[in-house]
Formats: C-alpha cells, structure tokens, sequence
C-alpha cells in the first residue's frame, strides 16, 4: 500500500503508538496526519482488547482557546464519556491544542494537563499543533516533553516525495516520469492535497492546477 509516511516516520510511529504524544504538523498542507493518527489508533485499540467498537475508541476535540466561557470547557471534559455508549471513555484522545501555541504557561492548559492526568484512565492522549513555522512550537514542545509526552513532527513533504506518492497511486511511471520537472515545479510548496490534481493532470494530459489553502480549510486539526 502506497504510504505518505517516511519509512522512518513509521518506524517512530509504532515504536511510540501507545505513548501520549504531541505532534506538530502544517497548518495549511496534508502532510500524512490522517495516516499517522490511524495507525496509533490500531496499536491503541489493539491493546485495550474491549468488545467496543473501535470508532467509539477514538475521538476528536479542540480544546477551546484561552478566553472561552467556562462552559465550553465544561462541554470538553464531558465529551469522552458521551461519546462512549457505555459511558466509560477508552482509547485515544485527540486533542487541537494550536491555539495555545504561546499560551501553554496559561492556566487554561495546566487545566487540560489536570483533567488529562486525574479524571480520563485507560485513554492515550494525542496534541496536535498545526503551524506552518515549526520552530514557534518549541515552546510548547519543551512544557509537553517535561510532562512525559513523546513529541513529534510531521513536516511539509518534499516535491519529489509528493510525486513518488502520487506515481504509486497512479500506477504509471513512465507517464509520472515524463512529465517529471514540470510536476515537480507545479507542485513545489504544496502537500499531499494536490495528489488528485496531478492524477487529474496526467489523465487528461492537461496542465497540473491545483487549489492554493487558506488558513481556513475547513478541516480539522489545520489540514
């Protein structure tokens, strides 16, 4: 199966699947989340050995910005065990935390790190920072590393990866490869989210064209 993910990132993947984590990944480009969410999710799901179904085993959440009502705060805390038919939460917790980025000294995140540590039990928690400038993360990274979370990143892939990716999903490399450099400056800043416009572009032997993002995606957790 074709992957997004280096051999590498994989490797730190499972080796790392039933930690609680934070990861940085772009704000505005698709650079594999989706696929390395999934596979935690499996290791997760394979350990807990539960008769629920494995959808009701994973959820996610962006923990409300600093200035929320303390309501929403409220609605967050009691959403994992509303989520779980029997009322008990297990699994893995996803968790948007771009908007504390610079706020993770708030109380508001210390919060979070409580509730996280006293109330959710048999639950894997995974933060997600999306910035499209990973070192404005480091911040957050180091407060995250000192209470126990393994930290990662998924960067922006490269042009020649995006294309290699797209060239097993295609299935034809001689095409994929005649039309190399021209992909590969069409392509150049952007993730995974072109892949259909290069299939497109080779099926209909057009000009590759693809959607530039926005901050607003409409997507969560940045892309």
């Amino acid at each position: 199966m074709v992957s997004k993910l280096s051999e590498q990132t994989k490797i730190h993947g499972k080796e790392h699947a039933l930690e609680d984590e934070i990861i940085i990944i772009p704000e505005n480009h698709d650079s594999g989340f989706n696929e390395y969410m999934n596979s935690k999710i499996c290791k997760v799901y394979e350990k807990l050995r539960t008769r629920k179904r494995i959808s009701e085993c994973h959820l996610e959440l962006t923990y409300p910005k600093p200035d929320s009502h303390e309501y929403f705060f409220s609605v967050f805390k009691e959403a994992p065990d509303h989520h779980a038919k029997d009322g008990r939460f297990c699994g893995l917790f996803t968790i948007d935390v771009s908007s504390y980025i610079n706020e993770f000294n708030s109380e508001a995140f210390s919060n979070l790190i409580s509730y996280i540590r006293d109330q959710l039990t048999n639950t894997t928690i995974l933060l997600v920072v999306s910035t499209d400038n990973p070192a404005k993360a480091s911040g957050i990274i180091q407060r995250a590393e000192k209470l126990g979370f393994i930290a990662s990143l998924l960067p922006m892939p490269t042009a020649d990866r995006v294309l290699d990716y797209a060239k097993g999903l295609v299935g034809d490399e001689d095409r994929v490869d005649s039309r190399r450099t021209e992909l590969i400056n069409a392509i150049e800043g952007a993730g995974f989210e072109v892949v259909e416009d290069i299939a497109k572009a080779l099926a209909t032997r057009t000009r590759i064209t693809f959607r530039s993002n926005s901050s607003d995606t409409g997507k969560r957790f940045g892309y």
